[in-house]
């Protein structure tokens, strides 16, 4: 039910359900809906296509039904800084007024009806204090703020980019220089004996073949350390090239294997970012195209999932205004770059499938048709433009390249 003090929904009693569920039933509040447009229909079943009951029952808040009675607070404070005063104000005019009563017990004067009269007080002034504890109770469960954050899905990191990871490479690279320092050593001690020959041949010959022996054993533990870096560089290097790991890892830790709840979670998002006007919900939605349009490989992993993918992605961008790529607040967004990104992945795609190709030339159709995109044009973002470098003649002898 709306509450128009906090300007919120609030959850409802179990009588109050009944009448309205008895309204329903009798059609009480149909004269008063206007018909559904049944011409947003189809946009909103095709942009809540994959949104199950299971999927918002995980993503939504735990107390979905309540508000944040800021403003209550504030017109509370704003009438009286303290609502306690007021109370104490009386307690304290009670009190003043029972001094003259215990004067007179003092000197033998009270009467009957003088002690009906402080019991009377005394236990008004019991019942004030009990409303003055009650009412400091409601004050502090009001200041209570009620969460209303959503339990989106953790987007996996980049493999190599974790903490941990960082570190292994630093101690892989302090290793290679451990390894470098002592090859160069051993290198200046067999070069130092080489010449200062020892009178005794034979004692020579021995050090000399078990610094050889040293120095061999050196060079292998820093090939294998080198091989080790550059796996560890490679991995990282393709992880952020290529999201079809993160993508799966998702798929599996967050949804159990089922796709489907995924694309839900990317419509849930959506729909609270655009409708909700949710911060939160413009953050994950953001991440989550990132992901997909960044899996190279997953395009011909998961064929199924991408065909849902693109549909989905162009209901959204159709609900986008027309405007969105040209107006100075959104034109340099995320999704142009994600968008040419995955266009590109698309086409360079070896084992397409009719229905992929299908739906990636009707998203390319609807950026031309409705926000005047030319891929005929190479168009590059100033950061992801090509870089030109021109090279010196002792770069490229360096570089064998002339």
């Amino acid at each position: 039910r709306w509450d128009k003090a906090i300007e919120g929904l609030v959850q409802v009693g179990d009588q109050e359900t009944r009448q309205y569920a008895t309204g329903v039933r009798r059609m009480d509040f149909d004269k008063k809906l206007a018909p559904y447009p049944m011409q947003l229909l189809s946009t909103w079943q095709k942009l809540t296509s994959h949104l199950t009951s299971s999927v918002v029952s995980q993503l939504e808040p735990i107390q979905r039904f309540r508000a944040m009675p800021q403003l209550l607070r504030k017109k509370d404070q704003k009438k009286s800084p303290n609502p306690s005063q007021d109370v104490q104000a009386e307690t304290k005019q009670q009190q003043q007024q029972q001094q003259p009563n215990q004067k007179r017990q003092d000197n033998g004067e009270e009467d009957d009806d003088m002690k009906v009269e402080k019991d009377e007080k005394e236990k008004k002034n019991e019942d004030v204090q009990q409303q003055q504890q009650q009412q400091q109770q409601a004050s502090s469960s009001s200041s209570t703020v009620v969460s209303r954050r959503r339990f989106y899905s953790k987007i996996p990191l980049p493999v190599g980019t974790s903490q941990k990871a960082v570190r292994e490479r630093k101690e892989l690279q302090a290793q290679i220089g451990q390894a470098n320092q002592s090859i160069r050593d051993l290198e200046q001690r067999i070069k130092h004996d080489n010449t200062n020959d020892s009178n005794n041949t034979g004692q020579h010959a021995q050090l000399q073949q078990a610094r050889q022996e040293q120095l061999q054993r050196a060079r292998q533990e820093l090939d294998t350390k080198q091989t080790q870096m550059r796996a560890a560089l490679a991995s990282v290097t393709c992880s952020h090239l290529d999201s079809t790991q993160r993508l799966e890892t998702l798929i599996k830790s967050s949804w159990s294997n089922n796709p489907t709840n995924l694309l839900g979670e990317v419509e849930f998002a959506f729909c609270s970012f655009m409708f909700g006007e949710s911060l939160e919900g413009l953050e994950q939605w953001k991440q989550l195209v990132r992901l997909f349009c960044s899996c190279d490989k997953g395009i011909d992993n998961h064929p199924e999932l991408f065909v849902h993918f693109t549909r989905l992605l162009k209901a959204q961008l159709g609900s986008l205004p027309r405007d969105f790529f040209v107006d100075e607040l959104s034109k340099q967004n995320f999704l142009r770059g994600c968008l040419r990104d995955y266009l590109e992945i698309v086409d360079n795609s070896s084992g397409l499938s009719a229905e992929l190709r299908a739906a990636e030339k009707s998203l390319r159709l609807l950026l031309t048709s409705k926000f005047g995109w030319k891929f005929s044009e190479a168009e590059y973002d100033e950061e992801d433009a090509p870089v030109v470098v021109e090279l010196t003649q002792t770069q490229l002898a360096d570089l064998k390249l002339n």
